[in-house]
């Protein structure tokens, strides 16, 4: 840049900081050189070539050591920043801005250095090791997080219970009780002796109860197993539990919510009574209603206080109890009947089923099961073919996997049938796997792998 002395040039470096070289000797150096007095502890700089010396502004500024060698700052252990200025660490791990320009250093405050820090990110870390450390940390948590579901599962029922006490006012002993005193043979009388009152607040605190069994079920149900299966067992087996529960509250309720209507029943009929009563009696007698038997049992029951209507009102709903068992048991016989009907069809059913798939197939995908069928297509067409007969015998399988058998032959049958289908998808599958040649499928040792399979 410019030349000064006889052998020394002044030149820049990439950092734009000011250094002397020397062409003959092949020496350089910093034009600048940086020393501390001994006297003050300030930092100065004194000019090798004209013999200037300056002091470094500030009294407390960093004493900034000089690039490893001129012209080669990009090595020096420091970052530029926006500004121009040069950020350097010393040993300690204390930051200082150094300005080649001007020769300037200044210490960074702890505030600052830590907003360096932030801006450098010494936080990041590599994605790949990131998901490594997640993938990890997840894995040491599985099994707190087994132990957590077993331990919420396990206490479900008990807090169930006490919600239900905190809601209704009703243990798990309270309706032993009831059942005792209600759902008996002989509970009629019980139930008799229960005021209409008393009875909808009871109704109206099991239907209370029933819907916490409910919603603490779906609760149980929600919870993801994970791939654990002592998980998957308790929570099969505390909604058994919770179900059983809520099917007790719901039976004590429909009980109960029957007693109420037939007690409600009776009163009106006891207060209709009563007003026709008090009609006849300001008549004049000319009623015909005051021979009837009806008339003569309200009379007698009124002078008794209710005794002998009470009594008919018993009579009356033990003959409709009897009715109604009676109905039920009609009920259950025509179920019977009807699943024994849905039993047959089922069989006949599962007995066609492997004839009803070769004919779906044969319709759709007619040169599968044909003799050397597949010799005249083309891959395209033969691999088509292929694909739509293997989709109908893996739809027909996921159809048998999804009955439900009504009896222990179906379940068999089902079976069977199954086996045949997997034989026959088995056999078409292999036609997409083996060569053209290969691939010609004979219809009558397809149908020995097919008998074979369904003696199993």
């Amino acid at each position: 840049m410019s030349g000064t002395g006889s052998e020394w040039q002044v030149l820049q470096d990439a950092a734009g900081e000011d250094y002397a070289y020397n062409a003959s000797t092949k020496e350089t150096r910093w034009l600048w050189q940086r020393h501390v007095d001994p006297a003050s502890q300030r930092a100065y700089r004194h000019n090798f070539l004209t013999g200037e010396t300056q002091w470094e502004p500030g009294s407390s500024s960093p004493v900034v050591s000089p690039s490893p060698s001129p012209g080669t700052a990009k090595h020096a252990k420091g970052r530029a920043m926006p500004n121009g200025e040069v950020l350097y660490t010393t040993e300690s791990g204390r930051q200082y801005l150094h300005n080649p320009s001007t020769g300037q250093s200044k210490w960074l405050s702890a505030k600052q250095q830590e907003q360096q820090r932030g801006a450098r990110g010494p936080g990041s870390v590599d994605p790949a090791k990131a998901k490594q450390l997640l993938l990890r940390a997840a894995r040491a948590l599985k099994p707190r997080l087994v132990l957590e579901k077993l331990r919420l599962l396990r206490g479900m029922l008990h807090r169930t219970a006490e919600k239900i006490r905190e809601a209704c006012g009703l243990s798990l002993a309270d309706l032993d009780e009831l059942e005792k005193q209600y759902m008996m043979d002989d509970a009629d009388l019980g139930k008799s002796t229960l005021r209409p009152a008393d009875a909808m607040y009871l109704l109206k605190q099991l239907t209370t109860a029933s819907e916490i069994v409910t919603q603490h079920t779906i609760s149980v149900d929600e919870i993801n197993a994970d791939g654990s299966d002592a998980v998957r067992v308790t929570r099969k087996l505390v909604i058994k539990q919770m179900l059983a529960l809520g099917e007790r509250f719901d039976a004590l309720k429909l009980e109960l919510q029957d007693s109420c209507v037939d007690k409600q029943e009776a009163y009106c009929v006891q207060n209709i009574l009563r007003v026709l009563l008090l009609n006849i009696m300001h008549d004049s007698g000319e009623s015909a209603f005051d021979h009837t038997k009806l008339f003569g049992l309200a009379l007698a029951s009124l002078a008794s206080g209710g005794i002998l209507l009470r009594l008919w009102y018993q009579s009356w709903l033990a003959k409709s109890r009897e009715r109604e068992r009676n109905a039920r048991q009609v009920l259950k016989r025509g179920i019977v009947t009807y699943n024994a009907q849905l039993a047959a069809q089922q069989l006949v059913t599962l007995g066609k089923q492997l004839a009803l798939t070769r004919a779906a197939i044969t319709e759709l995908a007619p040169d599968v099961l044909r003799t050397n069928g597949l010799a005249d297509l083309c891959a395209e067409e033969r691999a088509k073919q292929i694909r739509v007969a293997s989709e109908l015998v893996t739809r027909d399988i996921i159809y048998l996997d999804h009955l439900e058998p009504l009896s222990p032959c179906v379940r068999l049958a089902r079976k069977r049938a199954i086996r045949q289908l997997y034989a026959l998808g088995e056999s078409i599958d292999a036609m997409a796997c083996l060569p053209l040649a290969e691939a010609i499928t004979d219809t009558k040792s397809e149908s020995e792998h097919l008998d074979s399979a369904s003696k199993l």
